[in-house]
């Protein structure tokens, strides 16, 4: 009768155990694919901050070549007002 009381006992315990490691695992998996999502999702919000970023650049790229141009008129603009001083 021992026996069978501990290896009743014994199955039982098993099958708790096999309960606990499939719900861990449940778990496991769980986080698993949230930590995924979660990564897939940052990785989308870095990209489109670099894509902000280089939109922002070429923007500050255009206007410093729109002053160079503006600034190079002013310079012209008096060169020919001197030379004409000069005269």
């Amino acid at each position: 009768i021992g026996d069978a009381i501990k290896s009743d006992n014994t199955s039982k315990i098993v099958s708790r155990v096999g309960n606990i490691n499939n719900g861990t695992s449940d778990k496991i998996d769980s986080i698993v694919s949230l930590t995924n999502r979660l990564i897939a999702k940052i990785k989308m919000q870095i990209k489109e901050i670099e894509r902000k970023t280089r939109e922002i650049e070429r923007k500050e790229e255009r206007q410093r070549a729109e002053d160079r141009i503006i600034e190079q008129e002013k310079i012209y603009k008096e060169n020919l007002k001197r030379s004409k001083g000069k005269r």
